[in-house]
């Protein structure tokens, strides 16, 4: 079952990933050490760069559609209730995700590393869907990392941070991102 007796979620059991592949997430707020995390993590060895990718969110949409019945006018956000019906649905949210990712690369890697920091607003899916994955919170004091993602002009396109050139702004989305992290620590 997915909810323990407890009412806490409970991750199917681990399968083997095709090719032995294992994703890590690295999720938190920009500028808080996740570059130096991820290539430090790829020098290590066997490990691939995935990219600041969202992909859950994308595939919420794609999965949720064949689970209209119980998603209805929901759409990705109603996904969890679709999925407390019908259990396969993180199995296949699981299996779609990796074989999306084994796609991205031509030779079988040891594992893939995803640092769309983001995804820390997926983790229960992603805790759900793939129970054999790492997720690695990088943490920075929040004066820190405000101002650094404050004083950084980042690209616009996917990887815009449109947040962070607003100090109030800033503040705000840091409260949300640490309220997100407080849930899942406990």
């Amino acid at each position: 079952p997915l909810l323990g007796a407890d009412g806490k979620l409970r991750p199917p059991p681990p399968t083997a990933m095709p090719g032995g592949g294992r994703p890590i997430f690295i999720v938190g707020f920009p500028r808080s050490g996740s570059t130096m995390l991820s290539q430090a993590l790829m020098q290590a060895g066997g490990l691939r760069d995935a990219g600041e990718k969202c992909l859950f969110a994308p595939l919420h949409a794609k999965v949720s559609q064949g689970y209209a019945k119980w998603v209805g006018d929901g759409g990705p956000a109603a996904l969890p209730l679709a999925a407390a019906q019908v259990p396969s649905l993180w199995a296949q949210l699981g299996e779609t995700y990796t074989r999306e990712m084994a796609g991205r690369f031509a030779k079988p890697t040891k594992g893939w590393i995803s640092k769309m920091l983001e995804n820390y607003w997926h983790l229960g899916s992603i805790y759900l869907s793939l129970p054999h994955a790492k997720v690695l919170h990088m943490w920075r004091e929040p004066v820190q990392a405000c101002f650094s993602a404050y004083a950084t002009l980042f690209s616009q396109g996917s990887n815009a941070v449109p947040y962070s050139y607003n100090l109030e702004d800033l503040a705000a989305y840091h409260r949300v991102y640490d309220g997100a992290m407080a849930f899942w620590r406990e």
